[in-house]
């Protein structure tokens, strides 16, 4: 009897501490989702980042070269480009787009991106 009242007792705190568990977390998620979500100011330099692009004038280490972007229209899109870690890059070299300033795309090799992941 002793054992079966002990057990009684623990079965009912582990289910009020499970019950108070449950309302907590979905309390913790229902915050989550109703947080405002805070819209940054967008900077245009950055609207391209991520995008694809290739070397057709070799980038030198100090200096410019040409990348061509991808386009709706399908005609080529070249664009002056920089080096956004300061190596070289080559022509035919596949790359990546960080940021276009003043007219000039700071870019990266896909290569390099993908040594990081």
């Amino acid at each position: 009897t002793r054992l079966s009242v002990s057990f009684a007792i623990t079965a009912m705190v582990v289910l009020i501490a499970a019950a108070v568990g449950a309302l907590g977390a979905r309390l913790l998620v229902h915050q989550a989702v109703a947080m405002p979500v805070t819209d940054h100011e967008f900077d245009p330099r950055f609207e391209m980042q991520g995008v694809p692009a290739l070397v057709v004038e070799d980038i030198p280490a100090v200096g410019v070269g040409v990348v061509q972007l991808p386009s709706h229209s399908g005609l080529p899109v070249l664009v002056a480009a920089r080096s956004l870690d300061g190596r070289a890059i080559a022509r035919d070299v596949e790359v990546a787009v960080e940021r276009i300033e003043a007219g000039v795309a700071f870019v990266e090799a896909w290569s390099a991106i993908e040594a990081r992941l």
